[in-house]
């Protein structure tokens, strides 16, 4: 019987690009040099202190945990299918041959961005089909999710 972690090597060295050695994949990252991995600190203050002994999470672990709120907020959103479309990767002027139309979507996603900024009432998207409504919808849903809000995606 072959050990798993050869196995896997082996698999690492036929798929790496080479530009790694196998054993590198399997390498853990470097720990924080603040808290040295354990996720938690104390407060360096004097004794009496009433922080004194207190232990606080570190900032690595409070990232980790805020990357992992958005991943499962994004999961549960039903927005995980279309997560690469966000106001980065939107085309502003839009897909449209003719500049009435390209105005209209340059339009479009400046009340979408308001409404990102204050979300209140409802904002209803038409068009066309392929003229990116989805797009626009799923960037929106995106920007509030980093935002820290709740959202439910679903394309009707």
């Amino acid at each position: 019987m072959e050990d798993l972690g050869d196995i896997l090597r082996r698999l690492a060295t036929r798929s790496s690009s080479g530009d790694k050695p196998p054993d590198a994949l399997f390498e853990e990252p470097e720990p924080c040099e603040r808290c040295g991995g354990r996720g938690w600190v104390t407060t360096e203050v004097p004794v009496g202190h009433p922080e004194f002994g207190q232990v606080v999470s570190c900032v690595c672990q409070e990232e980790e945990q805020e990357q992992d709120r958005r991943d499962r907020m994004l999961r549960y959103s039903n927005l995980a299918y279309v997560a690469r479309f966000t106001f980065e990767t939107l085309d502003s002027e839009g897909l449209a041959d003719d500049s009435e139309s390209r105005q209209r979507f340059r339009t479009a996603v400046h009340m979408a961005q308001e409404f990102c900024e204050r979300p209140a009432g409802w904002l209803v998207i038409t068009g066309p089909p392929g003229s990116g409504k989805t797009h626009l919808a799923a960037a929106i849903g995106r920007s509030c999710i980093d935002r820290g809000q709740g959202v439910f995606f679903t394309p009707v």
